[in-house]
């Protein structure tokens, strides 16, 4: 019988071990400026996103994620690929592939681009960028309505309301496909 205790005293603190989530990390995407594209093209030039946000070829926002905003997620360690959509409401194919690593705050800049002709296709971009140069830029944007998130994707919410501050710089940079 002291075997059969010895045993379960030791496989309950593994097991709790082996069931741990991987760890989290902060990751704050914006769009700073007043989104003037159209579903139809917009105007030409490089301006604030336009669109829905896809997180490793999930969508995350329900409704469309414009200029004048913020979120902050929580993502695993590892590499990333985030896109925006296309005219017809998919996955866009200009992807960005950030690595993030656990301690570092991420700050991701959200842009689009159009010839500005009508129906021409948006082109997402998201830019990595120093937390000093996304505060300068955001720290006045609203953050993204709860409303407009996935539900599968709330509990990797940050729900703040002002554009967070601060901390670490990240080490690693993004690349583009």
């Amino acid at each position: 019988m002291k075997h059969w205790i010895l045993l379960l005293v030791i496989a309950l603190p593994l097991a709790a071990i082996a069931q741990q989530e991987p760890p989290l990390t902060l990751v704050t995407f914006y769009s700073a400026g007043k989104s003037s594209k159209l579903p139809f093209g917009g105007g030409p030039g490089v301006q604030p996103w336009w669109g829905h946000l896809w997180v490793d070829d999930h969508k995350i926002t329900f409704k469309r994620f414009g200029g004048g905003h913020f979120l902050t997620m929580k993502l695993s360690e590892g590499d990333h690929s985030l896109a925006g959509e296309t005219n017809s409401g998919h996955e866009g194919s200009d992807k960005t592939v950030i690595s993030i690593h656990k301690g570092i705050h991420y700050f991701i800049r959200l842009t689009s681009k159009s010839s500005g002709a009508p129906f021409a296709p948006i082109h997402s971009f998201a830019e990595q960028v120093t937390c000093q140069e996304a505060y300068r830029e955001a720290v006045a944007l609203e953050p993204v309505k709860l409303k407009r998130i996935q539900k599968s994707w709330l509990d990797y919410v940050v729900r703040e309301s002002y554009f967070p501050e601060c901390e670490s710089e990240p080490t690693k940079s993004a690349t583009r496909n």
